[in-house]
């Protein structure tokens, strides 16, 4: 039963993974995001193409957890012009 049940685990993990577009971040400079779940919150904050903060709670009954991230993206898309010789 544990073994069934992890290979349907893996399984959804491998198809989404192939199935979900990659994104180009072209400018994320002050946008901001927000993600609301069940018991799940966070707040995210573009500083730059490069960098992002985000702040995230999750509460239940009688507790409160927070945290904070910081995001670095490696691969900033630079739209450059092209110029025919």
């Amino acid at each position: 039963m544990v073994k069934r049940f992890l290979l349907v685990i893996i399984t959804v993990l491998l198809v989404g993974s192939l199935t979900t577009p990659i994104v180009i971040a072209d400018n994320l400079d002050n946008r901001i995001g927000t993600g609301l779940g069940n018991p799940y919150f966070a707040i995210k904050y573009g500083l730059s193409s490069k960098f992002s903060i985000e702040r995230t709670g999750a509460f239940g009954s009688g507790i409160f957890a927070g945290g904070a991230r910081l995001y670095y993206n490696f691969n900033v898309w630079v739209e450059r012009e092209s110029t025919l010789v």
